[in-house]
C-alpha cells in the first residue's frame, strides 16, 4: 500500500491535485486574513507550502523524464547554440594557422 502511494506521488496527476489544493487553500487563507485583519501568520503557510510544492514538482519532473525527451532537449541545445559558428570559425582559423606556419616547440628555458 505504501509503495502505491509513493508511486502515485510521482505522477503528474498527483502534482496537479497538490497544486489545486495549494491554490484553493491560499485563496481561503487570504480571505480569512483579509476579513480578520492582516497578520504575519498568513505569509508563513503559503511560503512553506510553496517550497514543498516546488520540491514535489522537481520529484515529478525527475521521475517523468524519458530518454526521448532527453535526446530531443540535447539536440535542441546543440542546434540552437548561438555561439557555435564562432567557435567553429576560431577552430578553423587555428587549424589553418597551424598548417601554414608549423613551428618547432621551443624549450621554455631557452627563451629566457
Amino acid at each position: 500500500m505504501a509503495q502505491k502511494s509513493i508511486s502515485y506521488l510521482k505522477t503528474k496527476d498527483a502534482f496537479r491535485t497538490h497544486g489545486g489544493a495549494f491554490l484553493c487553500a491560499t485563496i481561503v487563507l487570504f480571505a480569512i486574513n483579509f476579513l480578520l485583519g492582516g497578520d504575519w501568520w498568513f505569509h508563513v503557510i503559503p511560503l512553506i507550502w510553496g517550497v514543498v510544492l516546488m520540491a514535489h514538482f522537481m520529484v515529478v519532473k525527475t521521475f517523468n523524464t524519458d530518454d526521448g525527451w532527453a535526446d530531443e532537449r540535447t539536440h535542441k541545445l546543440r542546434s540552437s547554440s548561438y555561439d557555435l559558428g564562432h567557435i567553429i570559425q576560431i577552430a578553423d582559423s587555428y587549424n589553418e594557422e597551424e598548417e601554414s606556419n608549423p613551428q618547432e616547440k621551443k624549450n621554455p628555458a631557452e627563451t629566457r
